[in-house]
């Protein structure tokens, strides 16, 4: 990183010293390791503390996990300190080359990711997963004692990237890579981190979208939410709320998807009837078609022809799809059967999103 005009401070969770991290005294990465190594972190009010002792405009945070991609991401990082920042408070999800491992076209978490409105992002995709975090110093510090404040038993770098487009803040986020967990066709018993289920079930949908014109479609944002994150009974509840209401009836479809991974198969075909077109139908269907495609597997072409025939999606057969990968067992069925859904789901956050302020 020759040139550096900018120093910035990296708090690196779980890291004791630069050679630990792979940095050298180049990068223009000044290493403030936080927490003991193997730990996630220290807690954010200690890590409030070294903010305030700390003289960088800028900090990036990282995690033990991601080491490797530290010396590559210095330069980006540089010249993202060193260009103007983007009009407007929110996430701004940079992308370096894609490795020859990761899936091509449509299908990339990484780009559908980068399609959320900036105030769901942060509550979908684990920064751990994702790369590093860059925010200027006094953003984070105002972030911390506003969405944190005293709670010293919060950690990890989760909480703090939803914190900062809580309390108005931009940053950057850094990704390699974007490897989520793919959520099952079936409803897991596997809710998200104690701290962001408290922040699902007190989120009232006004807060989350302050543009909101419609209550209706940012309800159904805070449906799909906690639908992505398990809490199948507190979305059920939430989606049945605004049941027929909204644009163009988001809630219906969310209350659909919670109903097919129960499962009851039945009953979401009834809902796949209730809101009609998916508010997502035509991006999910290129995905879909493109996957299936891409597939060697001898019923991929089949389900591609029921799935998104005239070029439009079909809720109803992948409904089918879901019932019949798992009735027969067949692995690699259902891990595409689960990137179509992973797609759905961000796809109609976006959908729902956007209704909700008719954008």
């Amino acid at each position: 990183m020759s040139g550096i005009t900018t120093m910035i401070d990296l708090y690196c969770f779980g890291v004791r010293s630069a050679a630990e991290a792979g940095l050298d005294n180049t990068s223009g990465l000044r290493l403030k390791p936080a927490g003991q190594a193997g730990t996630d972190s220290i807690g954010h009010a200690e890590l409030q503390k070294q903010l305030n002792r700390g003289t960088t405009e800028w900090v990036a945070l990282a995690d033990t996990r991601r080491l490797a991609e530290l010396p590559e991401a210095a330069s980006a990082l540089e010249e993202i300190v060193c260009t103007p920042e983007p009009p407007g408070a929110g996430m701004h999800l940079h992308l370096q080359e894609q490795t020859d491992d990761q899936p091509a076209g449509n299908f990339s978490p990484a780009a559908l990711l980068q399609q959320l409105p900036p105030r769901l992002g942060p509550l979908v995709i684990q920064p751990e997963l994702a790369g590093v975090i860059l925010a200027r110093r006094a953003d984070l510090i105002d972030a911390i004692e506003a969405e944190i404040g005293t709670d010293t038993k919060r950690t990890g770098l989760w909480p703090l990237l939803a914190a900062l487009p809580e309390a108005g803040k931009s940053f950057h986020l850094l990704c390699s890579r974007v490897e989520p967990a793919l959520p099952s066709l079936l409803q897991q018993q596997s809710p998200a981190p104690a701290w962001l289920q408290q922040k699902l079930l007190d989120l009232d949908p006004r807060r989350l979208i302050r543009t909101a014109v419609s209550a209706a479609d940012a309800t159904a944002v805070l449906a799909g939410l906690l639908l992505l994150h398990d809490l199948a009974e507190q979305s059920h509840a939430v989606s049945q709320s605004v049941q027929g209401q909204g644009r163009r009836q988001a809630g219906d479809c969310w209350h659909m998807i919670v109903h097919r991974r129960e499962p009851d198969y039945s009953n979401a075909r009834y809902w796949c009837r209730q809101f009609g077109m998916h508010p997502a139908a035509p991006e999910l269907a290129a995905i879909t078609d493109e996957l299936l495609n891409a597939s060697s597997h001898p019923d991929a072409t089949g389900w591609s022809i029921r799935l998104t025939s005239g070029g439009m999606w079909h809720a109803t057969e992948f409904v089918d799809l879901c019932s019949r990968s798992l009735e027969v067992k067949d692995k690699v069925l259902i891990e595409l059967t689960r990137q179509i859904q992973y797609a759905e789901i961000l796809l109609l956050l976006g959908e729902s999103y956007r209704d909700a302020t008719m954008n």
